[in-house]
């Protein structure tokens, strides 16, 4: 347990170091030092490059020539989620503690994450899969539920659609995104003004709220 929680430790120190212009400064130099060089990755700091974009891979993102495709991006993802240790995301992870928990998290943020590239690069049935996933690993949170709603309404699957988005209400009822996907379902999928205006007074209620709390 004492060399974990010196990891985390050492994980905090980096992410402190990170928010500082000078260090900010230096690994864009880095970055730009190594350009056709070595593969380049990162997660939490992704400057823009010109001629160049990131493109997430598993956990972390990684800088790809503009010109890269579709079925580079599934095949990077299929090759580093293979390498996962834990690759049954529906497999019981043992008991529940802080590290156990906190992989699950970061495993599910991911695949959240490579789910909404691939949906807006127009792979629907791929992101899915991701997103399927994620479920598999956390049912509480609200962010594969509402990819996978888009993905519905991508299809025009109102049924589908439908019901993601009101299993990430339930997990998050005051959540704004959460709010103003159903005021779009609402519009553009079941086409009912009435309901749709209901769920956006309640997203301006919760935006208010939000700006309240600094003023």
């Amino acid at each position: 347990m004492s060399d974990i929680m010196e990891i985390m430790k050492k994980r905090r120190s980096i992410r402190k170091f990170l928010t500082t212009p000078v260090s900010k400064e230096t690994i864009v130099e880095l970055i730009k030092a190594n350009l056709d060089k070595l593969p380049v990755y990162s997660v939490g700091f992704e400057p823009p490059v010109d001629g160049y974009s990131w493109v997430p891979v598993g956990i972390l993102n990684k800088l790809e020539k503009n010109a890269f495709t579709n079925g580079i991006v599934l095949n990077l993802n299929k090759e580093a989620f293979s390498r996962f240790a834990l690759k049954d995301f529906g497999a019981d992870f043992g008991y529940t503690q802080l590290i156990p928990e906190h992989i699950k998290e970061l495993y599910y943020l991911s695949l959240v994450g490579v789910g909404n590239d691939l949906l807006a690069r127009g792979l629907v049935s791929e992101s899915q899969e991701y997103f399927t996933n994620a479920l598999m690993l956390l049912k509480d949170k609200y962010g594969a539920f509402i990819g996978l709603g888009n993905s519905y309404m991508k299809l025009s699957d109102c049924e589908g659609a439908k019901a993601a988005y009101f299993k990430a209400y339930g997990n998050a009822p005051h959540n704004v995104e959460v709010l103003e996907d159903l005021v779009r379902f609402y519009k553009d999928c079941a086409h009912d003004d009435a309901t749709a205006t209901i769920y956006s007074d309640k997203a301006n209620f919760e935006k208010q709220k939000g700006e309240s709390k600094f003023r």
